[in-house]
């Protein structure tokens, strides 16, 4: 099997050193599947990744895709299957006024760097390793997604190469979520927006959740905030930098009023608080979404059992870490009495799938019977 991707790529992107199939065998979430991955290889063009699909289905081998390796919940893990990393697709192919072509290997970071007074506003903590692709097949959020919306909300189409080799097209809306089991992308055509110039930042402490809630309440009605983000008091204790419930509020222009020094040290905690209850034993993140009317209820939840939680409150999408599965069942079966839904950016992966109501899962189904019929791409994920 070398040697033909080895004709096919070069010999210099495969690999079946047991160093890269180690690394290429898990994502972020830390999860391996069975029989890992069987060999890593790097992609430049659609025609590349149009012969491994063929080839892979010939063969009846499994392909995952592979973009920054960041995902949470096991979207990205082989088993026993070729990885395809994207990292060499890369390439802005066209701007226009407000739009762009790009390949999906791109950073977000990178992108938005060269795009001058435009910029793709779908900007998760981790932009500098984020692929595009990565977040259009996650349908990913970010800090503003309050403003902003998911990737679906910014992604017009993308160009994929399905399950059974034919070259497709879909919808942003139909190709966002589905996490590279129903095709491989090569190409997407993202919306862009003018570059933001100039932020300011307010945090607020509350000791109650109901005054929380009312304050989220308040900053929702303003049309100069990007974000509202909220860290709870068991995070923040768990994280040694006090006993309160955090919110963190980002507007565009001067509508601020911290100073710096404290504004960057809660920055700095936010932006590794996934790191920080790791290294505290907190392993299992989840990424429930909560309607904002009934969010205090379940807030209320979660300190009652004594989970760390952060999140988008702006938005309701909730990020509850635990140590074990016991309170997650639990947990999930207050999210849909609250009316919530299971993922609000980092996919279903792996850990997820479980808790995704049959609808949900149907729904993926007819995609998957459609575009990859002998379940060659990223099996076992979703269903």
């Amino acid at each position: 099997m070398k040697i033909w991707f080895e004709k096919l790529l070069g010999a210099e992107n495969v690999s079946e050193e047991i160093a890269d199939k180690e690394v290429y065998s898990t994502d972020a979430s830390r999860v391996k599947g069975v029989g890992g991955a069987r060999l890593v290889c790097w992609v430049e063009t659609e025609k590349q990744v149009h012969q491994i699909i063929l080839f892979a289905k010939r063969n009846k081998i499994g392909i995952v895709a592979r973009g920054g390796g960041t995902n949470l919940v096991g979207s990205a893990v082989p088993d026993n299957s070729v990885v395809i990393d994207f990292s060499k697709m890369n390439k802005i192919l066209k701007v226009g006024k407000d739009f762009a072509i790009v390949q999906p290997g791109i950073t977000i970071d990178s992108l938005n760097k060269q795009l001058g007074d435009k910029m793709f506003p779908i900007i998760p903590l981790n932009s500098g390793v984020t692929t595009l692709g990565g977040l259009v097949a996650l349908n990913e959020g970010s800090p503003r997604s309050f403003k902003y919306g998911r990737a679906e909300n910014f992604v017009v189409s993308a160009e994929m190469i399905d399950g059974t080799g034919r070259s497709q097209e879909l919808r942003g809306k139909d190709i966002c979520g589905t996490e590279g089991a129903v095709g491989l992308i090569t190409k997407i055509k993202i919306k862009l927006v003018p570059k933001i110039t100039g932020v300011s930042y307010e945090i607020f402490r509350f000791d109650e959740l109901e005054p929380l809630t009312e304050k989220i309440s308040v900053l929702r009605n303003r049309t100069d905030v990007l974000s509202i983000e909220y860290i709870n008091d068991v995070a923040a204790q768990v994280c040694l930098f006090g006993n309160k419930n955090y919110l963190l509020v980002e507007y565009e222009g001067k509508g601020g009023v911290v100073v710096k020094d404290e504004i960057k040290k809660l920055l700095d905690k936010r932006h590794k608080m996934r790191h920080l209850l790791f290294n505290a034993g907190y392993t299992i993140i989840q990424d429930p979404v909560i309607p904002f009317n009934n969010l205090v209820e379940f807030l209320y939840w979660l300190k009652m059992n004594k989970v760390p939680c952060f999140g988008h409150a702006g938005s309701g999408v909730m990020h509850p870490v635990f140590k074990d599965y016991k309170k997650i069942k639990p947990m999930y079966v207050v999210v849909d009495r609250l009316g919530g839904k299971v993922n609000g950016e980092l996919g279903i992966g792996l850990l997820s799938k479980e808790f995704l109501k049959e609808e949900a899962k149907g729904s993926f189904k007819v995609l998957k019977d459609k575009y990859d019929p002998e379940n060659i791409l990223n099996r076992g994920k979703i269903v």
